[in-house]
């Protein structure tokens, strides 16, 4: 994650802050996994999401697995895309790779300063002036009706000399749909 998204040091870095860890909000959540990487860095985060299904997803994910490996999903059983055999979309997949409340709450006690916010992303953070020292957005944008909305939503959160690091290509959230 570091590599490509240049936060340093939560504490020393150039986004500390005097007194505090650096704030970074991560929109379009889905999952919850940018959030959760960003947290194990030390930073104090906030997901957002809209969408009741990966709030779900993620919620079973980060509080109520067990262990790494703990779950077996099939991702593929409804797609015949992107298959070499027959049964290729019958093969499971073991989640989570890393079991987030062991990584964020060892032996039961929270360490990490990670929450999630569940709706519209301008309607929800349009009132929180400079309150952020880094946006950082992965497939995001491209979920937005009014695009120009979005950029000036962040350009509105984010603090003096914050950062806003953005991974994903526009309109890919439409890519495989027909007639689109």
């Amino acid at each position: 994650l570091e590599k490509y998204i240049p936060l340093g040091c939560a504490t020393s870095g150039p986004y500390a802050r005097p007194g505090g860890k650096p704030q970074v909000l991560t929109p379009g959540s889905g999952l919850a996994r940018l959030p959760f990487e960003v947290a194990r860095m030390g930073y104090r985060v906030q997901g957002n999401e809209f969408s009741y299904h990966m709030l779900q997803g993620s919620k079973w994910v980060l509080n109520e697995s067990t262990g790494a490996d703990s779950h077996v999903i099939y991702p593929f059983v409804l797609s015949l895309e992107h298959r070499r055999g027959a049964t290729d979309h019958m093969r499971g997949t073991r989640i989570p790779d890393i079991w987030p409340s062991g990584v964020l709450c060892p032996q039961g006690a929270q360490t990490a300063e990670f929450s999630m916010c569940a709706g519209e992303f301008v309607e929800v953070y349009s009132p929180q002036e400079k309150a952020w020292d880094a946006v950082l957005t992965c497939f995001f944008l491209d979920t937005a009706k009014n695009i120009f909305l979005y950029i000036r939503t962040i350009a509105h959160i984010i603090r003096p000399g914050g950062l806003w690091a953005n991974i994903g290509p526009l309109l890919y959230h439409y890519a495989e749909q027909a007639n689109s």
